[in-house]
């Protein structure tokens, strides 16, 4: 009995003590230049992960965004941009800064 309760606030513990995984944000990132607007970083809330965003305008590499993702972010997906063309969505959660390129 004692080993059981001691595994279960091991766990718990662990779970409370775990570290969010932390993202680079960027607004805007060029490939070569590196991040050009709002530079910093966030925490991923639980569920969340890190994404890049490819922006392609007129089908080349325009830039990228970074950060963490929100509900209603879709990995692995590319959606039409009425502004740009298209945007790509890829996610990580593998470590921290794993949207570092």
């Amino acid at each position: 009995m004692n080993k059981i309760l001691l595994l279960i606030i091991s766990v718990l513990l662990c779970s409370v003590l775990a570290e969010a995984l932390v993202c680079r944000l960027c607004k805007i990132y060029k490939k070569g230049v590196g991040c050009t607007v709002g530079e910093e970083t966030c925490e991923a809330e639980q569920g969340e992960k890190c994404k890049t965003v490819t922006v392609f305008k007129e089908g080349v590499r325009y830039f990228y965004r970074k950060g963490c993702t929100n509900p209603q972010d879709k990995c692995g997906t590319t959606e039409q941009s009425p502004m740009f063309g298209s945007m790509t969505t890829k996610c990580c959660n593998s470590s921290d800064f794993c949207n570092d390129e």
